[in-house]
């Protein structure tokens, strides 16, 4: 249908408004998950643009789609013989033309989402295929980051600095565009997307308030702003194009380089190219400082410096295993022109082995990735027919992918040019102890035994670093690996409660016993898989149902007895939540050993993640938080005290690493043995060591209580029910109003810190209700719908008391108040 201009400018200004919105609530033009639109048939696909774009990004925000969407048209759907699912809200976009007379006409078309059609398959695969023709290759920051250096904007070392490079795609459009902020904001979206930055918008906003509300006055302003941005954008896809060759020239350049500078020097042929880490400072330069990493097309180190950081590689694999966090870092080795691969490797599980060498460490790395494959000519064909299928232009060429046997021949001479590596590394050590030093370290893995028969089968699962001499593993207690199974074993060896101990014993598949010394046809390895990672057992017990039983973990005496030593530690703890419960009916905790230890930091972490979760939600609800009172003694004294409520991160602020900061030495010593058997919540395997709360400014945007009042209806656990920001009063009582306002009006005091007993609660439902016009009968239903017999009994008899009675009359007559203010304040307007 033709639009007339009234008809365009009213259709422009709905999207305009859903901008407006998306300005507002993500600081960007659209849903930093709304990704690109496109529509068309599989032989002709046409990106949005311009007015359609926007368009896009209104519906898409609105929509809540995530990821980029392909769309057709009636039409289009008919020739497919495809259908779109009913009550799917279409997609209108603009369709221009042009006249004989050279008059433009406008209409509009409806689009439909592929992603909710039914029909064929064949007709629908070509939009989710891999090859699809619309999908967009972003340029590399790298590039980008070229560019805005050469204009002046960003100061060398930047390129990896997403807000540096924020900052200076805003002082580039500001360039571009000096005059108009609009046309700026429509700029820097344009450039971010083109190299897939993501800056913090929420943090810093395209635009102010005063420029969104400008884009709803007048929303020509945006559509207009937006195309002309568009069309800067084209000059500068090219100037993009020219930076990246330029790029390309000056890398080829640094190589050349590199290459003569390192010839006839240790590792001349090693290379290793840093692309990202999460443990940056671990890998340092000559003078000790970080090497700046770069994820598009990595920072080239060569000969005794690639040597250094695989070094640092080795040893932060074994410093982070068993410690908290996340430690990925992706970088890529080759050696005498033969490439061994760029992965990204989670430093801390040990995939390195604890080993002694460079040479030993990164072959345990590569055989890990290269042995399944060899083993299993499945699947070396299916990665090889990936990388034939999905490689690139270049790759695909490569001699080493053009059969199986030419595949598997790469994987062995990788592994015979490795074995020249360790022959240049051991001369080398000669003269450089300091490194050989770094590389023996220990990381000090798990001890595990098996029957020496079924030692093979554990080393093709993994799950062996090194096999140990016979006599290295005396007096120690084994156990069989779970993650139960792991804290029922530590309950019994710590010296526990009797029955812990019996029940150890004679557990089923447990296998809990006390070993001198290792058993004839019995071997023991050291392995980096935990015992209690249940996970990890899940999977071998798929493969092989036998498998957990046929490998027992030990826990060498000296270990069991710094353990034992926790059994001094006493945990008592009260906790009550006050809208539901009196002081006096406190639930009582009190615990000894490691279990005081491990309920301690469940305390706290519980603490510290409900802290977490009402500043993300800007909601605290007091009223439905325990307060506690928490002491940890040690013998009779007492070491740790504190009373606090969950959930504003005291607990949290005061044990920052989990522990009591008290707790003397050998103690925490022994805590840290005990987190590395078992964790506090098996299924987290990262976590930080050290708590949010504790976190410089952690509390600085804790909600208060109006802004508590204000958002506890979005949480999901009321969203449902109240279906807005508060339940619209309606004619006479209906099961959905009901259930809206007894979650509504009962959660609503709960935000206030001084309602702090059941009756208070009860009192604020009851003001709250009054306050908004409902009569003693509807306040009745909701208090007889609190899914408790006793409670709703007590409710009601404080609804009829002469409590209940005077909340109603202070309620209406401090509405009346404020309607009269109200009133009296327009009139004098």
């Amino acid at each position: 249908m033709e639009l007339d201009r009234n008809a365009l400018h009213e259709s422009r200004k709905a999207v305009a408004q859903g901008i407006a919105d998306n300005l507002t609530r993500y600081g960007d033009l659209g849903n930093p998950i709304s990704g690109d639109g496109t529509h068309g048939t599989a032989s002709h696909i046409v990106r949005m643009g311009n007015a359609n774009y926007l368009r896009y990004l209104a519906y898409a925000a609105k929509q809540g789609g995530i990821g980029s969407q392909h769309f057709l048209s009636e039409r289009d759907m008919k020739r497919e013989g495809l259908s779109v699912s009913p009550g799917i809200e279409p997609l209108v976009i603009e369709r221009w033309t042009v006249d004989a007379k050279k008059q433009y006409h406008v209409f509009d078309l409806p689009l439909y989402p592929v992603n909710h059609m039914e029909g064929p398959e064949s007709a629908l695969s070509p939009y989710y295929s891999p090859e699809y023709p619309s999908k967009r290759y972003p340029v590399p920051k790298d590039v980008l980051a070229k560019l805005l250096e050469e204009a002046g904007v960003l100061e060398e070392g930047k390129r990896e600095d997403t807000e540096a490079l924020y900052h200076a795609t805003r002082a580039y459009a500001e360039k571009r565009f000096p005059k108009d902020t609009i046309q700026q904001a429509c700029l820097v979206h344009l450039l971010a997307n083109e190299a897939s930055l993501s800056p913090d918008y929420q943090r810093e906003p395209l635009l102010g308030a005063e420029d969104i509300q400008k884009i709803q006055r007048d929303p020509d302003s945006l559509f207009t702003a937006f195309s002309y941005a568009s069309k800067e954008m084209q000059g500068i896809r090219e100037e993009l194009r020219f930076a990246e060759r330029r790029l390309e020239q000056e890398q080829a350049a640094e190589r050349a380089r590199l290459d003569e500078a390192y010839k006839g020097k240790p590792f001349e042929s090693l290379c290793v190219t840093y692309f990202y880490s999460e443990c940056p400072k671990d890998f340092t330069d000559r003078e000790g400082n970080p090497i700046p990493f770069n994820q598009t097309y990595g920072t080239e180190l060569r000969g005794e410096d690639a040597y250094r950081f695989l070094v640092q590689v080795n040893l932060a694999d074994k410093k982070y295993f068993r410690k908290a966090g996340y430690h990925e870092t992706e970088f890529a080795i080759s050696y005498k022109d033969a490439s061994l691969g760029g992965h990204t490797y989670d430093l801390g599980f040990l995939d390195f082995g604890n080993k002694k060498t460079v040479a030993e460490a990164v072959e345990r790395a590569i055989m890990k990735t290269i042995q399944p494959v060899l083993q299993d000519e499945e699947r070396l064909m299916g990665h090889l027919e990936n990388i034939q299928q999905y490689g690139s232009a270049e790759v695909k060429k490569l001699p080493q992918y053009q059969s199986k046997e030419a595949y598997q021949e790469y994987f062995k001479t990788i592994l015979d040019v490795w074995s020249t590596f360790k022959k240049e590394e051991q001369a080398y050590l000669q003269d450089h102890s300091e490194y050989d030093k770094i590389n023996k370290e220990d990381a000090h893995p798990y001890i595990a035994i098996c029957k020496e028969a079924d030692l093979e089968k554990m080393q093709k699962r993994g799950i062996v670093s090194e096999v140990l001499p016979k006599d290295a593993l005396y007096d120690f207690v084994t156990f069989t690996p779970g993650a139960s199974e792991t804290q029922a074993a530590l309950y019994a060896a710590t010296g526990g409660e009797e029955a812990d101990l019996a029940k150890a014993r004679n557990a089923s598949g447990l296998c809990y016993t006390e070993q001198e010394k290792l058993a004839p046809g019995l071997v023991a390895f050291v392995t980096p898989v935990r015992p209690d990672n249940a996970r990890a057992w899940l999977e071998f017990h798929l493969v092989d149902g036998e498998f957990p039983k046929k490998v027992l973990y030990a826990i060498p005496k000296e270990t069991v007895k710094e353990l034992q030593s926790l059994q001094s530690i006493r945990l008592e703890c009260t906790s009550y939540i006050p809208a539901q419960e009196l002081a006096t009916n406190a639930k009582v905790e009190v615990l000894q050993g490691i279990k005081a230890i491990q309920a301690f930091r469940i305390h706290v972490r519980h603490d510290d993640e409900a802290m977490e979760d009402a500043i993300v939600a800007h909601t605290y609800l007091p009223g439905k938080a325990a307060k506690k009172e928490l002491a940890l003694f040690l013998g009779d004294k007492p070491i740790f005290q504190l009373t606090y409520q969950e959930g504003r991160g005291e607990l949290a602020t005061a044990a920052p690493q989990y522990i009591p900061p008290d707790l003397p030495e050998s103690y925490q010593q022994a805590v840290e043995t005990l987190t590395q058997y078992v964790k506090d919540r098996p299924c987290i395997q990262n976590y930080s060591d050290y708590t949010n709360a504790s976190q410089k400014g952690a509390l600085d945007h804790f909600p208060t209580v109006e802004e508590s009042q204000q958002n506890f209806p979005k949480l999901r656990e009321y969203q449902y029910k109240i279906q807005g920001d508060k339940p619209e009063k309606t004619p006479r009582i209906t099961d959905a109003w009901r259930t809206a306002a007894t979650a509504y009006y009962t959660t609503y005091p709960l935000a206030d810190p001084t309602v702090d007993t059941p009756k208070k609660a009860i009192l604020g439902t009851i003001s709250e209700m009054a306050k908004d016009g409902y009569t003693e009968a509807r306040i009745k239903s909701v208090l007889t719908n609190l899914d408790n017999k006793c409670r709703e009994e007590a409710a009601v008899s404080i609804l009829n008391s002469t409590e209940g009675k005077q909340a109603i009359r202070q309620a209406r007559k401090a509405r009346d108040t404020a309607e009269t203010i109200q009133k009296t304040a327009n009139t004098t307007r």
